[in-house]
This record gives C-alpha cells, structure tokens and sequence, in this order.
C-alpha cells in the first residue's frame, strides 16, 4: 500500500524526469550525429576534389602525350620553338632588349582573349596542356586582368 501511494506521489516526478531526460540524450544524439554527418561531408568534398584533381591530370597528360604524337607529322613545332627560341635570345641582344621589354607591356596589355589564343596555339602544338590549366586558373579564378 505504502509502495502505491509513493507511487502516485513519485511517479509524475520520476515521468517528468525521464522524459526531460530522454529529449536531453536524443539532442546530444542529434548533435553528435548533425557534427558526425558535417565531417563526412568535409571528408568526401576533400575526396572528391582529390578524385577530380587526379582525373584532370589524367586527361592533362593524355592530351599532351597525343600532341607529342601529332608532333611527328607536323613541322609547325619547329617552327613554334625557333621562334620562341630567336624571342628569348633578343632579351639578351642590347639592341633589342628595350623593345623586347616594350612588346611584353604591350602582350600583358593585350585582351584576355588575345593572350588565350596565344597560349592555346602553343599548347595545341607543342603540348603544354598544365600550363595552359595554370595560366587559365590563374586568370579566371583569382581575378586576374583581362
């Protein structure tokens, strides 16, 4: 009899506690798993551009290695680096080192699309695909000028 009468006293008390309990422990639960489920995420962005960082570097090396191959049926590479070659030289020419110097001013100010087209007849030739990636990241997604 005692037992049911402290029963009745107790028993809303001991209910009010579980329950507050019970919706304490299923919020540390969701917590835990919300903070669980955001580090998955962080990991498989992580993953993921992993996964695409190795994959355009694939295709990089695949595009390059198929130019090379063009290469051998083409004189135009030759051509490419002959030119590029009397460029470099003139820097050290001092008769041609001022205008040397004045041609680059005028290529850093040339359109975005002009140095685009520039840097894609050398990669399409030669097969400088990362440095074309470079250059086009560089441009594009840290605000470069155009």
């Amino acid at each position: 009899m005692i037992n049911k009468i402290l029963g009745f006293i107790t028993n809303p008390f001991a209910e009010l506690i579980g329950g507050w309990q019970a919706r304490k422990t299923i919020a540390a639960q969701t917590a835990s798993e919300l903070a669980q489920a955001e580090s998955n995420l962080k990991i498989a962005k992580v993953n993921a551009k992993i996964q695409r960082t190795k994959s355009q570097d694939e295709s990089d090396i695949s595009y390059d290695m198929q130019v090379l191959k063009n290469r051998a049926l083409s004189y135009m590479d030759e051509v490419l680096i002959i030119f590029w070659l009397v460029v470099f030289v003139l820097h050290f020419i001092p008769e041609y080192a001022q205008t040397m110097q004045a041609g680059w001013v005028a290529i850093n100010k040339a359109p975005w699309w002009f140095q685009f087209g520039m840097l894609g007849i050398l990669v399409s030739t030669l097969g400088l695909f990362k440095l074309f990636r470079m250059w086009t990241e560089k441009k594009f997604s840290f605000g470069g000028k155009s």
